[in-house]
């Protein structure tokens, strides 16, 4: 009715105005069967036999049933402006009806469809102005009952795109944080990693119990795995160090357990090698033999032997 009042189009012009704006066939044919009768009602007049004869029977009762069950997305993709509209839309259609609704009505609807978060606020400004009757929550006039969901809605639209802002800017820091990461530590690497972690921390402990202890004694053994049957055997049969794990020998300070390898027999064998006493003589490279006044140097090649300590010494 605003478009005919912002048009001065009188009220007993208003049908004939509209007449020929309808496509349907159906409709264009029953226009030009009764407009004689039509263009003499006033504009809801019109609509009422226009509804009785285009939709079916029933239509205001099916028409009441969808506005009452309408209800927004929990999604937030529409505002409670434009729910509300969708509303005034259908209620709109049932003008003339019965099944029409008042300011109350309309109220009650749209409270019925708001979202669970939105219903959740609604009723906390309810409960936080129940002393102040004039604030628009308990407005018994549709429109202003509207901006005041209007004003709940748009606050937790805000607050929903500044969490969205904080959470952008959180996943670009990890993205750019990862990019420049290095490159992820093998299995080895990893264990040797949490090893030289872990000395770290018992070192420090270790450092705070006992500040006067020096560092080769508080770090012994640190890091060196459980001594197995096999490499136990070894060292027994090898004299070995039980603590630094060495054979024939012992190391000072003890060394960690970075890059650590099971002892084998091979391993004592080379150490057996490595500490094996020389008693072998030193041979004779040359002799001199007075066989005048001069003395005249003599080589013989057997005396000099092939430097084996197996090699019998012949003169």
């Amino acid at each position: 009715m605003n478009y005919f009042e912002f048009k001065g189009i009188a009220a007993d012009d208003q049908v004939r105005k509209i007449l020929g704006t309808f496509e349907d066939k159906s409709i264009h044919s029953w226009i030009g069967s009764k407009r004689d009768h039509l263009v003499g009602l006033t504009y809801d007049s019109f609509f009422l036999e226009l509804r009785t004869f285009a939709l079916d029977k029933g239509w205001a009762e099916s028409s009441y049933r969808k506005l009452c069950n309408l209800r927004m997305p929990e999604n937030l993709s529409v505002p409670i402006y434009n729910f509300s509209l969708q509303i005034v839309a259908g209620n709109a259609l049932l003008k003339g009806t019965s099944q029409y609704q008042d300011n109350e009505g309309l109220k009650e609807i749209l409270i019925n469809g708001l979202d669970e978060s939105l219903m959740a606020i609604y009723t906390d400004c309810k409960i936080d102005n129940e002393l102040n009757d004039d604030h628009l929550i308990f407005s018994l006039v549709f429109t202003k009952f509207v901006k005041a969901l209007e004003t709940l809605d748009d606050t937790r639209h805000h607050a929903l795109h500044q969490v969205t802002i904080a959470a952008d800017q959180f996943l670009a820091s990890c993205s750019h944080s990862s990019s420049h990461s290095s490159t992820p530590l093998s299995s080895s690497s990893n264990a040797n990693h949490a090893r030289r972690m872990n000395h770290s921390s018992l070192s420090q402990l270790s450092g705070t119990a006992d500040q006067n202890t020096p560092t080769q004694n508080r770090f012994q053994g640190i890091g060196l795995p459980p001594l197995t049957a096999d490499e136990c055997q070894l060292l027994s049969t090898h004299s070995g160090c039980f603590k630094c794990r060495s054979f024939y020998t012992h190391e000072f300070p003890v060394p960690s357990g970075d890059g650590y390898k099971e002892l084998t027999a091979a391993d004592a064998e080379k150490a057996r090698r490595q500490c094996r006493p020389k008693t072998a003589q030193a041979k004779p490279i040359a002799s001199i033999t007075e066989t005048s006044d001069t003395a005249s140097p003599m080589f013989p090649s057997a005396v000099l032997g092939n430097g084996t300590d197996s090699e019998e010494e012949t003169l």
